[in-house]
C-alpha cells in the first residue's frame, strides 16, 4: 500500500516538473517574438488582422528592409513604368537619375537605402527639368511619384496601350542620349530642334556638383543621327554628327566635336568613314578647303533650282543653246553598253540600234520576256512569286507588279490607317514622309501641323518629280525635231 502511495506522489512530482519546464519554454517562446520586428503579440491578432484588411493592400513596389541594397532600383522601375518617359540614364553610382517626359528632360535623386529606412515616405527628389515643365513646382513631380508608389506596376500590355493613347498629346521635341559622365558628375543630353531640313540641335551639360549649373553648346547640325559620350577625363563630351559635311554628290565628312566643360574650348576633328574599320582622319585644313568648294558648288546648284522653280517646263526648254540641248539629251537618253547588247541578243541589227535611245530601248524592253536572271530576282526579292510561274511574264507586266506592291508595302497597316482618318490626316499619306518621323506610329505621335508640314514637303517632291520627267521627254522632243533625218 505504501509502496502504491510513492508511486503516485512520484508521478504527481514528476507531472509539476514537466509543467513548469513547459511553461519556462513557452515564456522565452513569447519574449523572443516580443522583440522580433514585425511580431503580434497574444491577445492582438485578431485585432492587427482587422486594421490590416481596412488598409490598401501592399503593392509590388514595396520594399523590405532585408532589400534595401535595391532601393534604387525600385524607384528607377517606377519612374520608367510610365507611359510618358522614353529616354532615361542611370547615373554609376545609382544616385541619380534622368528621364524624357516628352519635351521635358527631368533629373532626380534617389533616396538612399539609410534615407529609406529613417522615412519610408521618401520618394525621387526633383533637381532639375527642362523643356516643357521647366517651370513646373519639383512638388508637383514628386507627389505624383509618391502616388505612383501606392499603385501597382503597369503590366507591359497596359504600359503599350497607355503609351498608344497618349500620342499627339503633345508636340515632342527630341531628347537624345541622356548620359552621365563616368564619375557621375555631369548630365549631358542631346536636344534636337527644327525636325526637317535645315536641323540644328543644342548640347547641353548639368554640373551636380555646382548646384545643377547649365552649360550648352548649339551645333549646326546636318546629321541625321547625332550623338553624345564622355571621354575617359569625364570632363570632356564628344559631339558625333555622322555625314554632317558634304563634299561631293553623295561624299560626306563625319565631324566629332570636343567640348570640354571646365574650360568651353572645343575643338573639332574631320573623319571619312568615321567608326569603320577604315576610318580616316582628314586634317582640318584640308576638310575646310573640300567643304568650301562644295559650297560654291552648292550655290551654283541652288540658282539653277531658282530658275528650274521658276520657269515652265517649255521655257526651260527653250532657253538651251542647241549644244546644251544636245548635252541634256545625251545625259538623259544615250543607250548604254549593256542596253546595246541586250537589244543585239534579241535580234536588233546596228543600224536599227542606231536609230534607237534609251526612251525606245525601255518601250522595246517593256515587250520582251524576263530573263532567267530576273525570274530568279524577281523570287527572290518578292516571296509571293516563289510559286509562281513567271516563264510568261513580260517587262511590263513584272512592273505592273512591283507598282502594285510598293503601293502595299508604301500604306499604313489598318489600324494605324484608322488612327489617320479619324485625325483627318490625308489619306493618301505613305512611306515615304514616314521614313521622316522613323516609323507609323512615331509619325502619329507628332501634332497634326508637324505631320502635314512633313506630308506637304513630300508631295512638293512629288511635284519636283514630274516636272523633271515632263523636261527629259520636252528636251527628247525638242532634241529629234531638231534633228530629224531628211
Amino acid at each position: 500500500m505504501r509502496k502504491i502511495e510513492m508511486r503516485k506522489i512520484q508521478s504527481i512530482r514528476l507531472s509539476l516538473l514537466i509543467f513548469f519546464i513547459l511553461l519556462t519554454i513557452i515564456g522565452c517562446s513569447q519574449k523572443v517574438n516580443k522583440d522580433q520586428p514585425g511580431s503580434i503579440q497574444a491577445g492582438q491578432e485578431s485585432e492587427q488582422a482587422v486594421t490590416k484588411d481596412a488598409e490598401p493592400r501592399e503593392t509590388n513596389q514595396a520594399v523590405s528592409e532585408e532589400k534595401t541594397e535595391h532601393i534604387s532600383d525600385v524607384f528607377v522601375q517606377m519612374l520608367e513604368n510610365d507611359p510618358l518617359h522614353r529616354s532615361r540614364a542611370l547615373s554609376p553610382d545609382k544616385r541619380y537619375y534622368a528621364y524624357e517626359e516628352r519635351s521635358s528632360v527631368i533629373l532626380v535623386q534617389l533616396p538612399t537605402a539609410e534615407e529609406y529606412l529613417t522615412d519610408k515616405g521618401l520618394v525621387p527628389k526633383v533637381l532639375f527639368t527642362d523643356g516643357i515643365r521647366k517651370d513646373a513646382p519639383f512638388t508637383e513631380l514628386e507627389n505624383d511619384y509618391a502616388e505612383r508608389l501606392k499603385q501597382p506596376l503597369l503590366t507591359d500590355e497596359e504600359l503599350q496601350k497607355a503609351e498608344l493613347e497618349l500620342r499627339s498629346v503633345y508636340k515632342w521635341d527630341f531628347f537624345y542620349y541622356l548620359t552621365f559622365s563616368r564619375n557621375g558628375r555631369y548630365l549631358g543630353y542631346l536636344r534636337e530642334q527644327n525636325f526637317g531640313g535645315n536641323r540644328t540641335c543644342t548640347v547641353y551639360v548639368l554640373d551636380l556638383q555646382d548646384n545643377c549649373k547649365l552649360y550648352s553648346l548649339p551645333v549646326k547640325e546636318r546629321s541625321q543621327y547625332p550623338g553624345i559620350k564622355w571621354q575617359a577625363d569625364n570632363e570632356t563630351l564628344e559631339i558625333d554628327l555622322p555625314s554632317a559635311e558634304s563634299v561631293g554628290e553623295g561624299v560626306y565628312l563625319d565631324l566629332r566635336r570636343q567640348w570640354h566643360i571646365p574650360s568651353g574650348q572645343s575643338k573639332q576633328k574631320y573623319y571619312i568613314n568615321a567608326g569603320s574599320e577604315n576610318e580616316k582622319e582628314i586634317a582640318l585644313k584640308d576638310a575646310q578647303k573640300a567643304i568650301a568648294a562644295y559650297a560654291r558648288a552648292e550655290a551654283e546648284r541652288k540658282r539653277a533650282e531658282e530658275k528650274w522653280d521658276r520657269l515652265t517646263v517649255e521655257e526651260l526648254v527653250a532657253a538651251l543653246t542647241p549644244a546644251e540641248l544636245a548635252e541634256e539629251y545625251k545625259k538623259y537618253f544615250s543607250l548604254q553598253a549593256v542596253q546595246i547588247e541586250l537589244l543585239k541578243a534579241h535580234g536588233y541589227n546596228d543600224e536599227a540600234i542606231a536609230e534607237m535611245d534609251g526612251y525606245d530601248f525601255q518601250r522595246e524592253e517593256s515587250g520582251w520576256l524576263l530573263s532567267k536572271e530576273r525570274i530568279e530576282g524577281a523570287k527572290r526579292i518578292y516571296p509571293g512569286l516563289q510559286d509562281q510561274d513567271l516563264s510568261n511574264w513580260t517587262y511590263q507586266k513584272y512592273n505592273e507588279y512591283i507598282r502594285v506592291q510598293s503601293e502595299k508595302n508604301n500604306a499604313p497597316p489598318d489600324a494605324i490607317k484608322k488612327e489617320i482618318l479619324e485625325r483627318g490626316l490625308p489619306e493618301d499619306i505613305n512611306s515615304r514622309p514616314v521614313k521622316e518621323f522613323h516609323g507609323w506610329e512615331n509619325m502619329l505621335a507628332y501634332t497634326n501641323e508637324a505631320v502635314m508640314a512633313m506630308y506637304e514637303a513630300s508631295q512638293q517632291t512629288d511635284i519636283l518629280f514630274r516636272k523633271a520627267e515632263a523636261y527629259r521627254l520636252a528636251v527628247r522632243e525638242a532634241y529629234l525635231g531638231q534633228n530629224k533625218k531628211p
